[in-house]
């Protein structure tokens, strides 16, 4: 059976270790969770999201559990802050750990980033290994996706009476469910993702005179499956088009438009987490590149960061911390095999090579070989320990 994500306003991963800053996410368990296996599981996830992520902030993270009889698998409340100093863009929400790590300094203290609620009652699989028997859900799967909706892939969006709107949400319709921190009065204003949301031929949602806020047109265009995100990294990580974002002709608020689309972006495509439902047995424990473009997009600096010109231009590459080489640094912990791995942001691997009985201690491995052939644009350099499942990765963006 399928179930939805809800949510509301707002690795071996292997033992070679990648040279940069990266997020602190620090989960705290509400309640009275002890099953050593689930807080296991909330680590192996933050540690998921911090080797993407740059901010010399933690990120503060509640999760909470809660029988609901199949409603959800899970939600999230985002704190957010907005027009703080250093903010890209005025009027407009961030959530509270990128406006922190924007700006260098906690700017919500004492409150949580995000608040999590997750189905206590639903048939959870909790190993990391990505392989939940029949009829189990992923628990890491959920809960990657939930810290993404908080890391600010989320909209603002909501329509009620057709009407459709822009930060103008009632909170009491998510009663008895409430965030540990003070809500934030939107004032009608959208967030960071909402900005870069358009339709088709291009119109921008939240330009008010095309689209005043609230109106019928707004709830017909929430509906019309003709929603997109059209952000420069997104757009890129998507093959140089436009990201299709769910919109279905019923508005469900916390499912419509915060999501993307669940057609077009199946598991085997490799951006599904950010999509609204999983089945039972599904597993995407990684964020994938179009949800990594939209993070950058929207102001989170990314640690695993590499720069590829186009061919028609030489390509030197640059990887974090280690300026102007064209090389892979990994420090191993002891003697292995590799292989190198490039995937395209369609999860298709576009080259490999294997590493035989590599010496414990750093090591460079060259990738001029691997990029000579292809044009700019996402990729994911996946080193893998033979023998192993797990993988590093590293996000390659274009200049």
């Amino acid at each position: 059976m399928i179930r939805t994500y809800a949510f509301l306003f707002f690795s071996l991963f292997c033992t070679i270790g990648l040279t940069a800053q990266t997020a602190d996410i620090q989960i705290t368990p509400l309640g009275t969770i002890t099953d050593t296996a689930a807080l296991t599981a909330m680590e192996y996830t933050a540690a998921i999201w911090e080797q993407h992520l740059n901010s010399s902030v933690p990120i503060k993270v509640n999760v909470a559990f809660f029988p609901v009889s199949g409603l959800f698998l899970g939600f999230t409340f985002p704190n957010g802050r907005r027009d703080f100093p250093g903010a890209p863009q005025e009027n407009t929400w961030y959530p509270s750990c990128l406006a922190n790590a924007l700006t260098g300094m906690e700017l919500n203290p004492g409150e949580s980033d995000m608040d999590i609620v997750i189905a206590a009652d639903a048939n959870w699989y909790f190993g990391t290994d990505g392989q939940p028997g029949p009829g189990k859900y992923d628990f890491v799967s959920v809960l990657l996706h939930e810290i993404g909706h908080g890391l600010g892939i989320v909209s603002l969006a909501d329509s009620y009476n057709g009407e459709g709107s822009f930060g103008m949400i009632d909170f009491t319709q998510f009663q008895p469910f409430a965030p540990t921190f003070p809500i934030p009065q939107l004032a009608g204003l959208p967030g960071a993702y909402d900005r870069l949301l358009t339709t088709g031929s291009g119109q921008v949602l939240t330009d008010t005179q095309s689209f005043p806020n609230p109106s019928a047109l707004l709830h017909a265009t929430f509906t019309g499956s003709n929603v997109f995100y059209s952000g420069t990294e997104g757009v890129l990580a998507n093959g140089g088009q436009s990201v299709k974002v769910f919109a279905p002709a019923t508005f469900t608020f916390g499912t419509s438009i915060s999501h993307l689309d669940e057609s077009q972006y199946p598991v085997s495509s490799g951006n599904a987490l950010m999509t609204p439902y999983i089945g039972a047995g599904n597993v995407t424990q990684e964020p994938g590149p179009i949800a990594l473009g939209i993070l950058h997009d929207i102001g989170w600096g990314l640690v695993s960061q590499v720069t590829v010109r186009p061919t028609t231009a030489p390509l030197p590459i640059e990887i974090w911390g280690i300026d102007g080489h064209s090389v892979l640094r990994l420090d191993l912990p002891e003697a292995c095999d590799l292989e190198l791995r490039l995937v395209d942001a369609m999860g298709r691997t576009r080259y490999t090579r294997p590493y035989a009985q590599l010496p414990a201690g750093p090591q460079l491995l060259p990738l001029e070989e691997a990029l000579e052939h292809l044009s700019a644009g996402y990729y994911v350099v996946q080193v893998r320990a033979l023998g192993q499942n797990g993988a590093c990765g590293m996000v390659i963006f274009p200049e």
